[in-house]
């Protein structure tokens, strides 16, 4: 029998322990690189590997002045039970969004909630934004997970987009087994190719090959081969390639 996700959200909300907790961010992005307009993109992560706890569910509203910041966009993670939240946009040409999400499964590891993107006005401040969780819970547990919950920020030129961003990318946890959640960030408008090389220097799995713009993106690798085979334990390199940027990083399967 299929559980409609909206009934299972609502089951798990109720089931987990109601706060409020209102989150003042006091980020560097007051024009520390003396921009007069710039975009910030606030991701909020989630660190449970010192933990046997999994995040079962969340939900929160954020807030903004829209006279002082303008709303872009909402990022979600491309892992799986955080890729498809349930979001009210309703309210958000009064600054509002609400987000919710359910996974009774639970997530673990390192993990990336979602990424909100605004652009900040000269003269205005990005601390006119607020965060408030109603809930933030483990799976099973229902326990709280808030002091798990951590933000960061990633600034953009308004006139030059590329000046500020930079060609990145981190996996976590490494090693790993079965998968590893892989986060990069693209400078440019352009082709990006993410792919996985054996010792041998054979490609076994092509992440991603396509077009992206500037901006962080973020994905998990399940340890499985093209063929879908499971790797088996070993040293194993990750590579991002574009048009002007190329490096490898060297990920490790233990089983």
């Amino acid at each position: 029998m299929k559980v409609n996700k909206y009934i299972l959200l609502i089951i798990l909300m109720y089931l987990s322990t109601t706060y409020s907790q209102i989150i003042t961010l006091n980020l560097q992005s007051n024009n520390q690189y003396n921009l007069n307009e710039y975009f910030v993109e606030i991701s909020y992560l989630m660190d449970l590997t010192k933990t046997e706890e999994k995040l079962g569910s969340y939900s929160c509203t954020v807030n903004w002045n829209p006279s002082e910041i303008i709303f872009e966009e909402l990022v979600f993670s491309e892992t799986d039970g955080l890729s498809s939240p349930i979001v009210n946009y309703n309210d958000i040409s009064l600054g509002k969004v609400k987000i919710a999400n359910a996974n009774p499964l639970g997530n673990v590891g390192e993990l990336i909630l979602f990424s909100i993107r605004f652009k900040v006005n000269e003269g205005s401040s990005i601390n006119s934004h607020e965060i408030t969780f109603t809930s933030l819970s483990a799976a099973y547990t229902f326990n709280d997970l808030l002091n798990n919950l951590t933000i960061n920020e990633t600034i953009t030129d308004v006139k030059n987009q590329n000046s500020v961003l930079e060609y990145s990318f981190e996996m976590y946890p490494n090693p790993f087994n079965p998968s590893i959640n892989i986060a990069y960030q693209v400078a440019e408008e352009g082709k990006v190719e993410l792919k996985i090389y054996n010792i041998l220097g054979q490609q076994i799995k092509e992440l991603v090959n396509e077009n992206r713009m500037p901006g962080k993106y973020q994905l998990e690798w399940n340890g499985m081969t093209e063929d879908g085979t499971s790797v088996s334990s070993g040293i194993y390199f990750l590579v991002l390639n574009s048009k002007s940027f190329r490096e490898s990083k060297k990920i490790v399967m233990l089983k």
